[in-house]
């Protein structure tokens, strides 16, 4: 259970954080000056967005880990956590990029800012790979 709790927590943090560094801190230009957050709704400085990741996820991987215990000796363990993982690592995606939208000027539903400000064809799938593959290979064996 600890080891599927470590591994989530990681896999998570590393998903989520390269996803919304990249994103946000270059591609919207927070975190290289272009850009000042209007609001105090997130932090704009790399180590607020790593200490809130970090956080954030560990409470994520403690619901990873609670699954783990209850399919401990179940086939369907792999694929279950596998699935967890992924709901877990697109809501964060969701969450964050809600976080942003007010200085974007929009009032969005919940799940728009992420398909206006956050969704990309290479690094969406690409953060979230890096983030699961690992995750999987490493919980292969209870």
């Amino acid at each position: 259970m600890a080891k599927v709790w470590v591994a989530g927590w990681f896999s998570l943090f590393a998903a989520w954080l390269l996803h919304e560094v990249v994103t946000f801190g270059f591609f919207h230009g927070y975190l290289t000056g272009e850009r000042q957050l209007g609001y105090g709704i997130y932090p704009a400085s790399l180590g607020g967005i790593i200490i809130e990741a970090l956080v954030i996820c560990a409470v994520g991987a403690a619901l990873l880990a609670i699954v783990s215990f209850l399919l401990r000796s179940n086939s369907l363990r792999w694929p279950v956590l596998g699935a967890a993982w992924l709901t877990l690592c697109l809501w964060s995606y969701f969450e964050t990029a809600f976080g942003y939208r007010g200085d974007f000027g929009a009032t969005w539903y919940w799940h728009e800012p992420f398909w206006a400000l956050m969704w990309s064809p290479w690094l969406t799938p690409l953060a979230t790979l890096l983030g699961l593959i690992p995750f999987l290979w490493f919980i292969r064996k209870p």
